[in-house]
């Protein structure tokens, strides 16, 4: 990692630290920003999409649109034969992981020009090889683009399928970036739903897990900042009760809280 990328992912870390959104939405644009120009297209799609769901929280449609429309901005189309140019060279070369990497990347920038049909296409063409190599990390970000397509279809018990699969991809993987967009996801998906408790389990079992993974302190700030919103949303005693029923399930399952 490159000096300027970690100086504004030390930024967007502080910014989450201390619970600032406003700050945490502008940062996440400037970080998505270093990661484009160091080549990591996935990453800046979560962070992009990441701050367009807090503006659209707040109200603020310019900027959601900004944001989500960022990727498009940067010349998809040389982003894209580029990185078919990367895939074939790197299967001549033996190197499948990186050529399934290549794909999922320009399924990526096809899905944030608004070429659903052509992302789709891509995230097909990238499966199989993906599963056939046993590759979770491939096959954790494979999963989170399939429940994007889902969402955009409003089938939302298939993106809740397809973010399950991601999160345990991410977790054989050992992924923490795909595995945290999966377990927002799920619980995005199950709150929509009505289901708190399903909510509030996907945001506990992945802090305990990226706790185990990468320590305790990223862990609060990938967690932390969503639970407190939903204590404020649902109101303090109601969170309440939803944790003290995950407890107790817990207890009575004997289940591990890491998944």
């Amino acid at each position: 990692m490159n000096e300027v990328l970690q100086a504004s992912a030390r930024r967007l870390a502080e910014a989450r630290q201390r619970g600032d959104a406003d700050d945490t939405a502008e940062l996440l644009a400037v970080h998505a920003n270093d990661l484009l120009r160091n080549g990591r297209i996935a990453d800046a799609r979560m962070e992009l999409d990441e701050a367009a769901a807090i503006h659209r929280a707040r109200g603020r449609v310019y900027d959601e649109a900004r944001c989500t429309q960022f990727t498009a901005a940067r010349r998809y189309h040389d982003a894209v034969r580029d990185l078919e140019t990367a895939h074939d060279l790197l299967m001549r070369t033996g190197d499948r992981a990186g050529a399934i990497r290549a794909l999922i990347e320009e399924a990526t920038a096809f899905r944030h020009a608004g070429l659903v049909a052509d992302a789709e296409r891509i995230v097909s063409r990238a499966m199989g090889p993906a599963k056939q190599d046993g590759d979770h990390a491939a096959l954790a970000d494979l999963h989170l683009l399939l429940t994007a397509q889902a969402l955009d279809r409003r089938d939302a018990a298939a993106a809740m399928r397809w973010a399950q699969t991601a999160r345990a991809e991410a977790l054989a993987a050992r992924a923490p970036t795909s595995y945290i967009g999966a377990a927002h996801a799920i619980a995005q998906l199950a709150e929509s739903a009505g289901d708190r408790l399903g909510a509030y389990e996907a945001l506990a079992t992945g802090w305990a897990t990226l706790g185990d993974l990468l320590g305790s302190d990223l862990a609060r700030v990938s967690f932390e900042p969503k639970l407190k919103e939903m204590r404020q949303g649902w109101g303090a005693e109601a969170f309440e009760e939803v944790k003290k029923s995950y407890e107790a399930r817990r207890r009575r399952d004997g289940s591990d809280r890491r998944k």
